[in-house]
Order: C-alpha cells, then sequence, then structure tokens
C-alpha cells in the first residue's frame, strides 16, 4: 500500500510547493479628478483582497475595509436538529491604510466561515445540559471598502484596482501531479498482473 500511495504524496506535495498566486480584478476605476470619493464599494466575499492605488501627484489618502462577523450557535447531536438556534450576535471588523503618497498595495482578508464545536455549558436555563454538544458558525458577511484621496484641490490622474488573490498550482506542478497519478496506475496494474498470474 506505501508503495502505491508514495507517488502520489510526492506529487500532491510538489504541488503544493509549486503554488503561484492567481488575481481576479473585482474593482477597478482610472480617471481624472481632484477629489476621489468611492464607497461603499461591495466585494465578492470571503478571500484576500490586494489594494493597488497609483495617481499623478503625492496624494493625502485613506482606505478602509469592513465586514460583519457573525456568530450563531446551535445543539449538535442527532436526533435534535441542526437548525436548533440557541444564540448568535455579530460585530464589526474593520481594518484600514492612509498616508501621503504617489501609490500604495495593501492587503485585507476577509475569512472564509469556521464551525466551531463544543459542550455546553451555562445553558441549563434554557434546558440544555452542560456537557451537551453545541457548534458555532463564525461567517463573514457584507464584506465591502471606502477609499478617499486627494490634496489641496490639485486635480490628478489615477488608477485604483481591487483583486481577490487565490492560490493556484503552477503548470510544473499539474505536470508533476499527473505523473504521479499515471505511477500510481502502473503499481497498481502490475500489482493486479502478479495476483493474477499467481492465481493462474
Amino acid at each position: 500500500m506505501l508503495r502505491v500511495l508514495s507517488p502520489l504524496i510526492a506529487a500532491l506535495s510538489l504541488s503544493w510547493v509549486g503554488s503561484a498566486t492567481a488575481a481576479t480584478i473585482v474593482f477597478q476605476q482610472s480617471g481624472h479628478t481632484a477629489t476621489l470619493d468611492l464607497g461603499p464599494v461591495d466585494l465578492a466575499g470571503p478571500g484576500t483582497y490586494e489594494f493597488s492605488f497609483s495617481s499623478s501627484i503625492p496624494l493625502f489618502y485613506d482606505l478602509s475595509a469592513s465586514y460583519e462577523n457573525h456568530w450563531d450557535i446551535f445543539v449538535a447531536p442527532p436526533p435534535r436538529p441542526h437548525d436548533e438556534f440557541i444564540e448568535g450576535n455579530e460585530s464589526t471588523v474593520e481594518d484600514g491604510t492612509g498616508g501621503f503618497a504617489t501609490g500604495f498595495s495593501w492587503q485585507f482578508v476577509v475569512p472564509k466561515a469556521t464551525y466551531l464545536f463544543f459542550p455546553a455549558g451555562g445553558y441549563a436555563d434554557q434546558g440544555i445540559p452542560d456537557g451537551t454538544p453545541l457548534y458555532e458558525i463564525t461567517r463573514a458577511e457584507g464584506p465591502y471598502f471606502n477609499f478617499y484621496a486627494d490634496f489641496e484641490g490639485l486635480e490628478f490622474d489615477y488608477t485604483l484596482t481591487a483583486e481577490q488573490l487565490s492560490a493556484v498550482p503552477e503548470p510544473s506542478a499539474w505536470a508533476m501531479m499527473i505523473a504521479g497519478f499515471g505511477m500510481v496506475g502502473a503499481i497498481i496494474r502490475r500489482g493486479s498482473r502478479g495476483r493474477a498470474q499467481a492465481v493462474a
């Protein structure tokens, strides 16, 4: 079994090492103005966003990005339904950057939904005994950004781009994965042929 899995593990490991970053443009705007005031501009959902800005003159700029961090707790064990809601809440998560320059690059992360399983404690008044399995869903909702830039009423040319980044295997990594799957197939065929001859 180890002989079969080794090439596959090697191929997958190499593909992980050989990953590159792909970017999808989710917002792009260029123009000529004396004051740039954008927002709120919606983002596509969970992911890492890279904001890039360039201008023809130095500007005072302010970029902020935000989402609502929403969480809900449910009763987990069967046969009780998974939609048995206990409590939930939300809070605003915000980050940003600012300064005086002709350009900048900045990243903002909108996290994926997470699930946390844990034993109940402190819900006895709701009829949920301590130790009852519960789970919590935490998710980011409504991500967006705002951007402002100007300098004493002077006009400027600008470009603002927001890209969503994602890791993808490079072509050489795909080749290694395909070779690894081919090696696994060859080993399995050889093993099957050997067993068939032994039976004959």
